[in-house]
């Protein structure tokens, strides 16, 4: 996968957050402690989202650091690079 941009990776987050959670307005400040539909069950369907939007697999390590819209697009940026 080319490298995306950021603006490309929110936009495509914003979708699946919109889809999974029922939340509008996905930004890097976005977290799992504000969001009250974001729970461990949730968290799941949307790391499985994301890997099937984004052609990656994420590791268990990252998934569980994965609780902001910071460290999502961290991640993803990293591992799009990486395949």
């Amino acid at each position: 996968m080319a490298a995306m941009s950021d603006d490309s990776i929110i936009e495509i987050l914003s979708g699946l957050f919109s889809d999974i959670l029922g939340v509008e307005g996905f930004t890097p400040a976005t977290s799992m402690e504000e969001v009250q539909e974001w729970d461990s069950l949730k968290h799941i369907q949307l790391l499985m989202a994301i890997e099937d939007a984004f052609g990656i697999e994420i590791a268990f390590e990252d998934a569980i650091q994965m609780i902001s819209g910071e460290a999502i697009i961290k991640k993803v940026r990293q591992y799009s690079h990486e395949s």
